[in-house]
């Protein structure tokens, strides 16, 4: 199970063309396939499976770039990597994950 992070700006897909703002997986919060934006915050009081706690500050966070929302186009292992930053349990920022280092072991990381 994950939740979901909306970008907070346009990807165009290389297939169809089509500018949208993509969706991130990530495992982070109560694992309720919850669709977030930035500013959001971190919902805690939901049943279930939970990754991670709240009150840790800042958390990075791995995400998964899905696919194309109009014609489901992978941009492939490239841009497949972004990072969600948490603070205080509110969504921060997103950045592409250009380091090369691939996945971390762990789904997040206290900054």
């Amino acid at each position: 199970m994950y939740n979901r992070l909306r970008l907070p700006f346009h990807l165009e897909c290389p297939a169809c063309g089509e500018r949208d703002r993509w969706w991130l997986q990530f495992r982070f919060g109560t694992l309720t396939l919850a669709d977030y934006e930035l500013g959001h915050r971190v919902n805690w009081l939901r049943r279930g499976l939970k990754e991670g706690r709240p009150g840790l500050g800042r958390v990075l966070i791995q995400g998964t770039l899905e696919e194309c929302p109009h014609c489901r186009a992978d941009l492939g292992p490239a841009h497949e990597i972004w990072i969600i930053e948490v603070r205080d349990d509110v969504f921060a920022t997103v950045v592409e994950d250009t380091s090369g280092q691939g996945y971390w072991q762990e789904f997040w990381r206290v900054a």
